[in-house]
């Protein structure tokens, strides 16, 4: 379903393209005074660690964004439990109905990221 693929497209643009290289960037480039004592120490942690470590946060953000993601859209298409939610979610883009289609087209999208790297 084209819709469907554009609005999980434009999702997954705005997660991975978008928002996780600003946080990355914004790990890399720490003030102090940008962020709360509680996140202080993390944003110290990533600065001490070495490229490979790096790599291994950045992959867990990845996984943690993903799995985010993933359980909402699963939600909204209806396979995924949502605690005590009504399976009865309705989607549409431009009039069209795309529930049922989103989880598969993001993750689709996250694993061509992955086999492209």
């Amino acid at each position: 379903m084209k819709e469907a693929e554009i609005v999980s497209t434009e999702i997954f643009k705005q997660l991975f393209k978008s928002y996780l290289p600003a946080k990355v960037e914004s790990l890399e480039n720490f003030s102090p005074s940008d962020v709360s004592s509680d996140l202080s120490e993390f944003f110290k942690i990533y600065q001490s660690a070495n490229s490979e470590q790096k790599s291994a946060i950045k992959y867990y953000l990845e996984t943690i964004i993903t799995d985010v993601a993933s359980t909402i859209l699963g939600g909204l298409d209806g396979c995924t439990d949502l605690g005590n939610l009504s399976w009865d979610f309705q989607v549409k883009y431009c009039s069209t109905d795309i529930t049922g289609y989103l989880q598969d087209n993001f993750l689709e999208k996250v694993q061509t990221m992955y086999d492209e790297e």
